[in-house]
């Protein structure tokens, strides 16, 4: 996802991203310390997938609410590009998926 691709500007967020975007802070303040983010942390909109969610500048880490409307690491796997909550999709130290980990060498 480029940078192109999301939006920071709130002014640019409809009714929905906005109020997405609160309880994103509101979930943020309530458990901060379940949240890993670095410098320059910031509420962002994806339009094309129509996710509101956290992310920082230093280790790219992005957070957006679970079905409990709790806050929750999403992760992408850096090698076939599966995506998911890190609690159903984990990924080894090498940030692979375990299908991609099981798979022989080639």
């Amino acid at each position: 996802m480029s940078s192109s691709d999301t939006l920071t500007d709130l002014s640019r967020f409809g009714s929905r991203e906005l109020a997405e975007a609160g309880l994103l802070l509101t979930a943020w303040a309530d458990a901060p310390a379940a949240v890993e983010l670095g410098d320059h942390a910031t509420v962002m909109f994806n339009p094309n997938s129509g996710f509101v969610f956290l992310t920082d500048e230093d280790t790219y880490k992005t957070y957006v609410l679970n079905e409990h409307d709790a806050l929750e690491e999403w992760v992408t796997c850096g090698n076939c590009g599966a995506e998911g909550f890190a609690s159903e999709l984990p990924l080894s130290d090498a940030g692979e998926c375990a299908t991609c980990t099981a798979r022989p060498a080639a």
